[in-house]
């Protein structure tokens, strides 16, 4: 019988890629690493499909219950409810939940596959999802880290995971880039719906419960443009950032290319707004 281990160290975050031994430990048959030396997933036989990511949670706050139709939606697949789950902890639960998070927003892959929400999720599993989620929300990582057996430090790799933006949590700060001019975002733009447009012409766009309110390179769909703003949005409100950066709004892009600011005190007011078009192109008003 092996003796207990214990560990007795652990490093600072780095930037390691998963390893192909440690890979190995999970259905290496499945995982490769790709040229970025991140860990990619490959599907058990040709004919089988990648499943299409859950879309995202509902945007909290201002644009709350806007989906845009009340269409049915079909069944969830299981790898679909675990991309929800990972949303739902990642972001607005870890702690509520007793999922251990550090301030960087990376959570340890064993104390997330452990909730009741992934039972029977494997580390294959994970690594296929984060792959292949197409708004790229999702960082996994290793590190190493060292720990005492029969007596000798041994290192291994153990996994980190965490959401790229979008957090309610209030005891995390995600590092992302500052967007210091306007040539480093010539497009700044947040997606919303038409009938939240009254309240948004007069009190400006929230945050609410969030850190920061979301916004997109382009609308979905442009060239680079996977995440930001919903598929269905039909209003669109433009942002000048000469203005907000002048007047000191912070503006962030994550590492999924959302743009993100908390504006002043969670609020970016209605003079930020360079114009706002509907879906079709046409200038909407604020009266």
């Amino acid at each position: 019988m092996s003796a207990p281990t214990k560990r007795i160290s652990r490093p600072s975050s780095s930037s390691i890629s998963p390893s192909t031994q440690s890979l190995a430990q999970s259905s290496s048959s499945n995982i490769r690493l790709g040229s970025d030396r991140s860990a990619q997933y490959i599907p058990p036989s040709a004919n089988s499909q990648p499943s299409r990511a859950a879309e995202p949670n509902q945007e909290r706050g201002q644009d709350k219950g806007g989906r845009g139709g009340k269409s049915a939606r079909p069944p969830q697949t299981p790898e679909e409810k675990a991309s929800r789950a990972l949303s739902y902890l990642l972001r607005h639960a870890a702690e509520k939940e007793g999922i251990p998070m550090r301030p960087d927003g990376y959570a340890l892959v064993d104390d997330v596959l452990r909730h009741n929400r992934l039972k029977g999720i494997t580390l294959e599993t994970l690594i296929h999802i984060v792959d292949t989620n197409d708004k790229k929300r999702y960082t996994l990582k290793t590190e190493q880290v060292t720990i005492e057996v029969n007596g000798e430090a041994v290192t291994k790799d153990v996994y980190y995971i965490r959401a790229n933006q979008g957090h309610s949590i209030t005891t995390v700060e995600v590092e992302m880039q500052e967007i210091t001019s306007p040539s480093d975002a010539p497009i700044v733009v947040h997606g919303t719906y038409r009938k939240f447009w009254p309240s948004i012409a007069r009190e400006g766009l929230k945050a609410m419960s969030r850190q920061h309110i979301h916004f997109a390179s382009g609308k979905f769909g442009e060239e680079g443009v996977t995440s930001g703003m919903r598929k269905n949005c039909d209003l669109f409100i433009y942002v000048d950032l000469t203005k907000a950066l002048d007047d000191g709004i912070k503006f962030l892009r994550s590492a999924n290319g959302v743009i993100l600011s908390a504006g002043n005190d969670g609020v970016l007011s209605p003079k930020y707004f360079l114009k706002v078009e509907d879906n079709k192109g046409n200038a909407v008003s604020s009266s």
